[in-house]
């Protein structure tokens, strides 16, 4: 029981209390059994009655304000997030949401030393494929920190780590040349949020695990590797 409910209890068993006392006076000839006696257990009655409505209405009144005043909050500081991430997101370049990713999703910053690598061509895939610039710009960060000539142990290549069939596929002659490398990976991105309606996390899932395990699992395959990858773009904890 909260504090409101406690006092108006209070209040409520004080006034029952009178009542009692006042009909227990009345049976032994205290009061006068007459007009008098009827109005001024009428007063009391009422005044109690109005004692009570008054601390319903006080105390009500008190957790409407508490209420309002945690909403008017909790708005404040979802619109500060929002201003200062959106103001974030346009100094790093002026691209593309086709997917609205910046309004359904928090994606994990960079840090400041990889901002301007590769920009002007981020931000043009950005404007091509509709994915926001700072979603191509932490995937990079994850999959290479930026380093253009990175290999990884399985045979990934380049800024987005393509697998050799995969920057085949899409027509990547050197996998380790930033503009090739990056289209390649953006465009994998643009078309994995399009086989799944937008759903950001599954597109990562396909992108890193491939949409074949996330097919055979029925959404995010239960690799330790692709949990971990998500988190660390979205900090979804799948």
């Amino acid at each position: 029981m909260n504090i409101v409910s406690e006092i108006i209890a209070q209040r409520r068993q004080e006034f029952e209390s009178r009542m009692r006392q006042a009909a227990q006076n009345a049976q032994n000839g205290i009061f006068q059994q007459n007009l008098d006696s009827s109005t001024s257990t009428s007063s009391t009655s009422s005044s109690s009655e109005t004692t009570l409505s008054d601390v319903d209405n006080q105390y009500a009144d008190i957790a409407k304000k508490q209420s309002e005043a945690t909403k008017k909050k909790n708005s404040t500081t979802d619109k500060t997030d929002t201003t200062s991430y959106d103001n974030s997101t346009q100094k790093e370049g002026s691209g593309s949401d086709k997917w609205n990713i910046n309004d359904r999703y928090h994606v994990t910053g960079i840090r400041s030393a990889n901002k301007n690598k590769y920009v002007d061509i981020i931000t043009e895939m950005s404007k091509k494929y509709g994915l926001p610039v700072n979603l191509i710009q932490r995937v990079i960060e994850v999959e290479s920190d930026f380093n253009n000539n990175d290999s990884s142990s399985a045979g990934a290549q380049g800024l987005m780590q393509l697998m050799p069939g995969t920057a085949k596929g899409y027509g990547v002659t050197d996998p380790y040349d930033p503009r090739q490398n990056i289209e390649a990976g953006v465009k994998m991105l643009s078309q994995n949020l399009k086989k799944y309606n937008g759903n950001l996390v599954l597109s990562l899932a396909a992108y890193n695990a491939g949409s074949g395990n996330v097919h055979k699992y029925g959404g995010v395959p239960p690799f330790k590797e692709t949990i971990n990858y998500i988190k660390k773009i979205t900090g979804i904890s799948v």
